[in-house]
């Protein structure tokens, strides 16, 4: 079952997602595998042949990365740059 944040991000155009996920100030690493899946809709299998991990790794490194977006949109979306808060108002929080 899909988490509320996964369908969120689904649902917003392309330059929305680059421009909140590169804005957010994530780790390389789950930047990149966001942008990966989210932008570039590669499969696990073939984001992990681009990155040099396994198809689980790669589940597993969503799962962190999804938990670290979410975790600044609700906790520390007051912090972030203005030019990106009408995008953020476009994911609810889960609180």
């Amino acid at each position: 079952m899909a988490s509320e944040i996964q369908k969120q991000l689904t649902q917003l155009s392309k330059q929305s997602l680059t421009l909140l996920i590169n804005s957010m100030g994530l780790r390389r690493k789950y930047r990149d595998v966001l942008l990966y899946k989210y932008v570039h809709e590669m499969s696990n299998y073939d984001i992990g042949i681009r990155m040099g991990y396994t198809s689980d790794s790669v589940a597993n490194l969503l799962c962190k990365a999804r938990k670290q977006l979410q975790h600044i949109l609700t906790r520390e979306k007051d912090l972030l740059p203005k030019e990106i808060q009408p995008y953020i108002s476009l994911l609810k929080s889960e609180d």
